[in-house]
Formats: C-alpha cells, structure tokens, sequence
C-alpha cells in the first residue's frame, strides 16, 4: 500500500519533523521542497526539488516518486 502526501516545505520544519518520524517508524519518504537537490540522504529518505505552484514541477515529482519506488497510480 502506498499513501501520497504532500508537505510544502518539507526541508525544514514541521515538514521535516513529520518525514523524520515517517522515517524512524518503518516508512519510505520522499521530501519535496523548492531549495534541495534530488537524491538519498543518510536517513534512507529521498529528496526531490519541486515548485509546488508549477504544476509540471509536481507531476515530474510523483513521477520520479512513483519510479524511485517501482509502484504505480492505478
């Protein structure tokens, strides 16, 4: 089962707090915010730059979510 969320700001903050906990408790996380750079940190989460008032930016993002995990939409 896969579950979608997204958090803006997810690279500092409560949005961070919130996917160190997903993390801490057995989740695959994918944090998306404007200011990172793709790609695996320490942790085993992902990060995935998106500009969430673009709506080309969030479909590539659940794109690359979607492939990064091997699951599927439907």
């Amino acid at each position: 089962m896969y579950f979608f969320t997204e958090k803006v700001a997810g690279a500092s903050g409560i949005g961070l707090n919130i996917a160190k906990a997903l993390v801490n408790n057995g989740a695959k996380v994918v944090v998306s915010d404007l200011n990172v750079e793709d790609g695996q940190q320490a942790d085993g989460s992902y990060l995935i730059k998106c500009d969430v008032t673009k709506k080309e930016s969030v479909d590539q993002m659940v794109k690359k979510t979607v492939d990064l995990f091997q699951c599927s939409l439907s």
